[in-house]
């Protein structure tokens, strides 16, 4: 499952080349997908990858940290 997370990975940050509006959602859903599957370290490191952020990315976060109770970081 991580190679597939990883291949997905990739080619969000290659479609991040073509067109920067579509990737900031894919990259969202992305890194929420991550941290639904209990992956939080993995979805911080998507989001911290993420060349912007919006209002909707750092909801997603903030969000994963209330799912997992984890209120300090």
């Amino acid at each position: 499952m991580q190679e597939r997370l990883e291949q997905a990975f990739v080619f969000i940050v290659n479609l991040n080349i073509f067109n920067k509006k579509i990737s900031l959602i894919c990259f969202s859903f992305f890194f929420f997908f991550v941290g639904k599957l209990g992956d939080l370290d993995q979805a911080e490191k998507v989001f911290s990858s993420m060349t912007k952020h919006n209002i909707v990315s750092y909801n997603i976060l903030l969000n994963l940290y209330g799912l997992y109770r984890q209120p300090d970081r």
